[in-house]
């Protein structure tokens, strides 16, 4: 789970701020909360070469009474069948009408291609599932797809971004709210 959180010194204050900070600081989290959060989902999203709709992720937005805006990301396996660099080759000399195939799959995640061969694709309702063959008889194993580790917790480089991304915002609000009173 990765989260981005206010400066620790605005949550020790929050008691004592005016009116005018509170509501700066408020909009500055959210958006500086909801910038990294953009670049988040990329990275993993290129990571894990899986489309950024399907991270399992939950956002939730500052207040005025919790002044910092979280975001989630849960552990979750993708199969092979929704990643963006899956390539499945079928060996020659199978008819093509056959609803299994055997061949060499390749897959591409974290940032290397793994390569799966003697892999039977089996096509179901709701996509193809693939099975590695054994040759001593054994039961297959199914290919794992890529998952989001659970000791993921985002790049230091991109934190640090995010607190200057805040401090700027934060000046920006508090000037647009003292301009408006």
């Amino acid at each position: 789970m990765l989260t981005f959180r206010a400066p620790r010194f605005l949550r020790r204050t929050q008691a004592r701020l005016s009116r005018n900070v509170q509501l700066a600081a408020v909009r500055a989290s959210n958006k500086a909360g909801r910038w990294g959060r953009t670049r988040v989902r990329r990275e993993l999203g290129a990571l894990l070469n899986v489309a950024q709709k399907r991270l399992r992720a939950r956002e939730i937005r500052a207040t005025k009474r919790r002044i910092f805006y979280e975001f989630r990301v849960y552990r979750r396996e993708f199969p092979p069948r929704i990643l963006k660099g899956t390539r499945f080759r079928p060996y020659r000399g199978q008819a093509r009408a056959a609803s299994s195939h055997v061949g060499t799959l390749r897959i591409k995640a974290y940032g290397k291609t793994q390569v799966f061969e003697q892999v039977l694709r089996i096509q179901t309702p709701k996509g193809p599932r693939y099975l590695l063959l054994r040759e001593d008889g054994r039961r297959p194993n199914r290919v794992m797809g890529t998952w989001v580790k659970s000791n993921y917790r985002g790049p230091a480089k991109l934190k640090k971004q995010v607190r200057d991304q805040f401090s700027r915002e934060f000046a920006r609000q508090y000037r647009l709210l003292s301009n408006r009173r």
